[in-house]
């Protein structure tokens, strides 16, 4: 299973989270990132592993999840093609050096990977686009609490 350029870049287009990414600032993402394949099982990070960067899946499946101290496991998201995850610490500024949950890959999987000192270098570099992915994770976050009022209330 091989990513190709076009993959990524079609992947990248469909996202919400790069939709305020112009064509020349998406090629400039895809020279800072990293195409990788995963077999089915590989662990991409662990929670408590320094934080190296996010993904973006092209192909396959994931889980990310937590495990209780009793080895519960609570999945609390099965990323799809298209879906990007692990953003979140990117931006934190106290416990953003550590990834807070486990992801798995659920299938043979290809990904992208965005290393986190580059992509913030791209951040800096481009505060417009900055602003348009912080506006999509505060989408996705009232989502999140949206899903949790729904399951506890």
């Amino acid at each position: 299973m091989d990513v190709s350029p076009a993959d990524i870049t079609d992947a990248m287009r469909d996202h919400p989270f790069f939709g305020g990414v112009s064509t020349e600032e998406r090629e400039r993402l895809i020279d800072l990132g990293q195409a990788r394949t995963a077999a089915s099982g590989t662990i991409l990070f662990q929670r408590g592993d320094a934080y190296r960067g996010f993904y973006l899946l092209v192909e396959g499946g994931v889980h990310v999840y937590r495990l209780s101290p009793e080895g519960r496991m609570l999945v609390l998201h099965v990323i799809r093609p298209g879906e990007s995850f692990a953003e979140v610490p990117l931006f934190e500024t106290d416990a953003g050096d550590t990834y807070p949950a486990t992801a798995e890959t659920l299938t043979d999987s290809a990904l992208f990977f965005f290393p986190a000192d580059a992509f913030l270098s791209f951040v800096d570099a481009h505060p417009r686009s900055a602003l348009h992915m912080l506006g999509q994770m505060a989408g996705r976050l009232r989502s999140a609490v949206r899903q949790l009022d729904a399951v506890s209330l």
